[in-house]
């Protein structure tokens, strides 16, 4: 963590404890951390401060301790069919905060259950930005006929692209060549790198 992140951080706690009229000693007693460790963060004499005790203060302070980190930022959030029909993902309908989004990557929410169990309706999708398969059977979201998109695990065969479901009972497998994939277009826009699901 960059040193100019530990300052809010350790500023954030600081404030969180004034604001709550908590001394030293009154933090101390809620962590069990002792008082001294508790002026050092504070004083930035402690450079780095461990998760595990960040997760203890955060506690004891009230305080998101993702909102501490200040790891959440909002996101534009789109939705991408998994089902027979498909829909246009080529604009948001909502936004999230969400946690570890990185450089090329964006957020969808699935939206049908040809991908079950394996992905479930609702569930939101991490999706990398890449024109080309890590390995076959990735899923990944395929754009047809230029607008229209579809979650679907992709393969490449010797006559073009196999698309298939995990529930083939919703979605039944689909082979384009690669005169169509060339003509429709079709195109492989990114891969779902992980996902978030609601319990």
């Amino acid at each position: 963590m960059s040193d100019e992140k530990m300052l809010k951080i350790v500023k954030r706690i600081k404030d969180r404890r004034q604001a709550l009229g908590l001394s030293y000693q009154d933090l101390a007693d809620r962590t069990g951390m002792s008082k001294s460790t508790l002026q050092r963060y504070e004083t930035g004499a402690i450079k780095n401060i461990p998760l595990d005790k960040l997760e203890v203060l955060t506690s004891a302070l009230g305080i998101d301790p993702v909102e501490l980190l200040d790891l959440l930022k909002q996101v534009p959030l789109y939705e991408v069919a998994a089902g027979p029909g498909r829909i246009n993902s080529d604009y948001a309908t909502e936004t999230t905060s969400l946690l570890n989004l990185k450089e090329g990557e964006f957020v969808a929410t699935v939206r049908g259950s040809s991908m079950a169990p394996t992905l479930q309706d609702g569930d939101l999708v991490i999706i990398r930005q890449q024109g080309v398969l890590d390995h076959d059977g990735q899923i990944a979201l395929v754009k047809i006929n230029g607008d229209e998109s579809t979650i679907k695990r992709v393969k490449k065969i010797k006559q073009g692209l196999y698309i298939y479901a995990d529930n083939p009972s919703v979605f039944s497998p689909i082979v384009f060549t690669e005169q169509e994939i060339g003509e429709l277009p079709i195109s492989v826009e990114g891969v779902v790198v992980r996902y978030v699901r609601e319990l």
